[in-house]
């Protein structure tokens, strides 16, 4: 399987998303850096994807904001 990351900037804060093809797989701490990931599963290639996490980033950020409850 393979994983793809990219950072959510929300009130100063940054937060890595790791997806897979399958879906969202993890999301960071509030700023902490991305080696985080690796306390919980291990990949050997990660790429960035913005693309690939552009859905995923909308839907988390409306979650945050409050303007969206069900997806």
């Amino acid at each position: 399987m393979e994983f793809y990351y990219d950072s959510l900037q929300f009130n100063d804060h940054r937060y890595y998303l790791i997806a897979s093809n399958a879906g969202l797989c993890f999301v960071g701490s509030p700023d902490a850096p991305l080696s985080e990931v690796n306390e919980f599963f291990s990949t050997d290639k990660l790429p960035s994807d913005p693309t690939k996490l552009a859905l995923i980033k909308k839907t988390i950020t409306g979650i945050f904001k409050w303007d969206q409850t069900i997806f």
